[in-house]
């Protein structure tokens, strides 16, 4: 956590707000496990979340309405990607 609120830091969330984030998001994540997902890409998900959050400061309604169809799957959490090959390269195609 000390991780998060340190790079969150020079953006000026409260610390406050990024723990109930955090929370949040490893909930979401699957616990423990969801840190890779948070910290990846240098906090992007935690910087959108804490973005959209101020404009919607409700975390409730937040997260059940951007969050509801995400499943975990501690075995491959990338196993609910609807995208396939075919899919992607027609619409690198158009």
């Amino acid at each position: 956590m000390d991780a998060a609120l340190d790079a969150m830091a020079p953006y000026g969330f409260p610390n406050k707000l990024v723990r109930t984030t955090v929370s949040q998001l490893l909930k979401v994540y699957g616990g423990k496990a969801g840190w890779v997902f948070i910290e990846d890409s240098a906090y992007t998900l935690l910087i959108d979340t804490l973005l959209q959050q101020q404009s919607n400061p409700s975390p409730e309604v937040f997260f059940s309405s951007h969050f509801r169809s995400i499943a975990y799957s501690p075995s491959n959490p990338l196993e609910q990607t609807q995208f396939s090959h075919n899919n992607l390269c027609a619409i690198c195609v158009d």
